[in-house]
């Protein structure tokens, strides 16, 4: 009898084999099609995070070592700057998402020397008036 079922028996060892094979082969593809996903997300949020930090160090940059110059000519430098230092990471950046990087990250530089420049406030305690007899 056990001759007659054993190549039953290996019929069913190879389609439950094939089907274990099938499942990790379709888990791993969801698996890469996942982490592909993840790692371009992540990617991408790094990538503006650098291309935020370099964006303020160029206006600092143009803004000390080209101050006798113009806005126009101080932008044009920062962008230069945002350039050379972004190239050998190899990112690329429309040339709209780098102005809009430094004009963001000068408006901030301004927010910031805006409320350093700014007059102190001292707090004003409300004093309960006295009563005199």
């Amino acid at each position: 009898m056990h001759d007659f079922l054993q190549p039953y028996l290996n019929d069913v060892v190879n389609a439950v084999v094939g089907l274990v094979a099938a499942f990790i082969v379709a888990a791993i593809v969801k698996l890469r099609t996942k982490l592909n996903t993840y790692i371009d997300a992540h990617t991408t949020s790094v990538q503006r995070y650098l291309l935020h930090s370099v964006a303020a160090e160029a206006v600092a940059y143009a803004g000390t070592v080209f101050k006798e110059q113009g806005g126009e000519q101080k932008l044009d430098n920062a962008l230069s700057y945002v350039n050379t230092h972004l190239k050998p990471y190899g990112i690329s950046f429309t040339e709209a998402e780098l102005r809009g990087a430094v004009e963001k990250a000068y408006a901030d530089y301004q927010a910031k020397t805006a409320g350093a420049n700014a007059p102190a406030q001292v707090p004003v305690t409300p004093v309960a008036p006295t009563q005199t007899a």
